[in-house]
Parts: C-alpha cells; structure tokens; sequence
C-alpha cells in the first residue's frame, strides 16, 4: 500500500464532491447531519444478500453528543437507540448489510465529551479511538468487536468486498487498515495533516482521504 499527498486546492472538480468535511458515500446513500452522522441501508447501491429489511429501509445514526447509536425504520418511523462505547463520529454499513460500522474515541462519563470531538475539536483526546462493529438487525446486542485504531478516528468505508476496512485518524495523521475478518488491524499508512473525509475509486483501487490543515488529498492505493 502506498500513499502520496496531491495538492488540489482549486481542482475539486478532479475528485468530484471530495471535500475536509465531506460525507463518506462509497456508492451510498449518506447524508451528515450538525450532530449525528447518518447513513440510509436499503437503497440499490447496497448489496444485501442475507438480509431482511423493511420496504422502506432503515436509517442509521452516530449521535455524537449522546454516545449512541441510532436505527430509523423508513416505514414506520421507529427508532432504535443503543449505547455507542464510543463517541461516534462517523457510521458506515459493509457492503452485504452484515456489519455496521462506527468510529470514535472512547467515551466518558463527562457531560459535553460528544461535542469536544465534533469536527476539528481537538481538546480532551488523550487515548486512542476505536472502529466499533455492530449487527445491525441487533443493535442492543452489544458490540460484536472493538478493534482500536489511532487518534481522533473521524471517517470510516469498507472496499468494495467488505473484506477491509480504513478509518482516517484526524489527530495522528494517519489511516488504518483492518482486516474485517480477523478484526485486527494490518498496516497504518501516513497521510496528509489532519485526514477527514474519504472515498474509493469506482474500482476499488484506490482511496482518496481529504486532509483539512494541508490542504491536499492523499492518494493511496
């Protein structure tokens, strides 16, 4: 896996809707919210072999300010809240609809932790952040794992097998890669300052993380 920063300021138009603060899409329906990042699972982007789901899909949230996660069924509007074990930044389903995936540093009994690690904070994160995975037809079972990363984990996309993982790591510049599998992580790539938002390419070659305090994209692959 190699890595390089390309300096793109003024040439969006390059990588499309790639922006610091951009929404993770990886061919999703994904929309970011002030204080919860959202992702919809039931549109025709999203393979879902195995899986039940109601006609109008679901719906779901990282509360970041409460330390919960959130499942919105579309067709009746009931709403599933779960504890996180984390400050949930960012949420993203794995492409078969198996795994939902959350990331965020640890969370504390401090009223407020949520809002410190809300885009760009930096204040109050000592330890290492976590991807967290749940099953998403169960929520309140619990975590299935807890796989720690780097620091301040902000974005999380899955290849386009589901077999991995990457999650940016916005505090030590850096991107981890987890083997789904095995749930551990099996390399750590150096980024641009500051890595937030990312996507892959179309085929699954390469992935694009937009670095906020740089300025740049880093392109790995």
């Amino acid at each position: 896996m190699t890595h390089e920063n390309r300096a793109l300021r003024g040439s969006n138009r390059i990588l499309g809707s790639i922006h610091p603060h951009a929404a993770t899409m990886c061919r999703r329906s994904l929309v970011v919210a002030l204080t919860a990042a959202t992702i919809a699972w039931g549109s025709a982007g999203i393979a879902q072999t195995g899986t039940t789901l109601p006609a109008g899909g679901m719906v779901f949230t990282a509360d970041e300010y409460s330390n919960s996660l959130s499942r919105i069924d579309l067709s009746s509007g009931d709403v599933t809240t779960v504890p996180a074990t984390i400050v949930p930044h960012n949420v993203q389903i794995s492409p078969d609809g198996s795994l939902l995936l959350a990331v965020g540093n640890a969370a504390s009994n401090d009223e407020g932790q949520g809002e410190e690690q809300s885009h760009g904070a930096m204040a109050g994160m000592e330890g290492g952040g976590e991807l967290v995975l749940f099953d998403p037809k169960d929520l309140a079972a619990g975590p299935m794992a807890r796989i720690p990363v780097g620091m301040h984990p902000a974005h999380v996309i899955t290849d386009i097998d589901g077999k991995r993982a990457f999650v940016t790591n916005a505090a030590d510049d850096t991107l981890s890669v987890i083997d789904l599998a095995s749930r551990e992580v099996i390399a750590s790539v150096a980024t641009g300052d500051y890595p937030h938002g990312q996507r892959t390419s179309p085929d699954g070659r390469v992935i694009w993380v937009a670095n906020v305090n740089s300025g740049n994209v880093s392109v790995i692959d």
